[in-house]
């Protein structure tokens, strides 16, 4: 299944967007020589990481923060129907979840991306948009 993430973003960060470090900071506990970790200036729990061109590939989202959303307004503590209301039934499971009940993937083919979702409980803990 393939459903469009063209335009999806996760905190009003895109991927592919450039380097925004006014809100901010390098994380060098998880950084390494080809991609660069950052977090949210007050909140560790919301990290975007960069290739060296300084552009997004990731962005993850744990922070329970309620004005960090998807570009459908998806945000932690929603549920899983929540998630499916705004984003469809064309989804893959996720097997292997460490930490997490279940977890749901969204495949863009065309834009090479993925919007995942982890649930404990029925509940929304963790976002992730990825650049494949």
């Amino acid at each position: 299944h393939s459903v469009s993430l063209k335009d999806e973003s996760l905190g009003g960060f895109k991927i592919g967007q450039e380097i925004d470090n006014h809100i901010l900071k390098k994380s060098d506990q998880f950084s390494s020589d080809n991609e660069f970790v950052y977090s949210k200036k007050g909140d560790e729990d919301f990290l975007v990481t960069f290739n060296k061109d300084d552009n997004i590939i990731s962005i993850t989202n744990q922070s329970q923060d309620q004005k960090i959303k998807t570009s459908k307004g998806i945000k932690i503590f929603d549920t899983f129907q929540d998630v499916i209301k705004m984003y469809g039934k064309e989804y893959k499971n996720l097997w292997f979840v460490e930490g997490y009940e279940t977890g749901i993937q969204y495949q863009d083919k065309d834009e090479q991306l993925l919007l995942e979702f982890f649930f404990n409980e029925d509940k929304l803990y963790r976002i992730e948009l990825i650049k494949k």
